[in-house]
């Protein structure tokens, strides 16, 4: 059974949702900007779950050259980072709805 936190979550992304289609990014912009008031705020570098996360999709990844990788919702970059590790050779880049996030990534 979800916790009460993950309820809030979804309930709220639902209402949003529910809004004219131009509101959703001002409202989810605003959301995600005060998310990262703080750094790393769904603890997405320490949290063990986050960080088999990452292994188990660059495992998924075929093993070949690439050119260019985008991580769209990067957050903060913690899995970008990982992309660039992986894949020495490629462009890699990483788009948010935050701005605050992106400043961190750096």
């Amino acid at each position: 059974m979800p916790d009460l936190r993950d309820r809030l979550h979804r309930m709220s992304f639902r209402t949003v949702s529910l809004l004219p289609v131009p509101a959703h990014g001002r409202v989810l912009r605003r959301f995600f900007e005060w998310m990262h008031h703080v750094p790393d705020p769904w603890r997405y570098e320490s949290e063990p779950y986050e960080l088999a996360k990452y292994e188990t999709t660059l495992r998924h990844i075929p093993g070949r050259s690439y050119r260019r990788v985008l991580d769209v919702g990067c957050g903060e970059g913690a899995f970008t980072r990982r992309l660039a590790g992986a894949f020495p050779g490629a462009e890699c880049r990483g788009v948010d709805i935050s701005e605050r996030a992106i400043v961190r990534t750096t």
